[in-house]
């Protein structure tokens, strides 16, 4: 799935995730004064791959483009992943 911009990025990430879906990311914050994600925006990605299996994310150098590609949980019961990944993104 490819997107512009940065709104929702939480959602199109938590999205992405639940439907193990790769996703690409251009022009984030592309327009202000200081573009590319903010630290926020990076500490979520670096949680999302620490929580998650096999979930590589590639920033581009000045920030403005990513590129996720999910994983699977970490926990041993599959039948509840969905919703405690959804719970653990929300709270960001």
């Amino acid at each position: 799935m490819k997107l512009k911009g940065s709104q929702f990025l939480r959602q199109r990430l938590l999205h992405s995730t639940l439907t193990a879906t790769p996703i690409i990311i251009k022009d984030i914050h592309a327009d202000d004064a200081s573009p590319g994600l903010r630290l926020y925006e990076i500490s979520l990605l670096r949680l999302l791959e620490k929580i998650s299996d096999d979930c590589t994310v590639e920033i581009n150098e000045i920030g403005t483009n990513l590129r996720c590609k999910p994983g699977f949980s970490l926990e041993e019961s599959t039948s509840c992943m969905t919703a405690d990944l959804a719970g653990q993104l929300a709270i960001f």
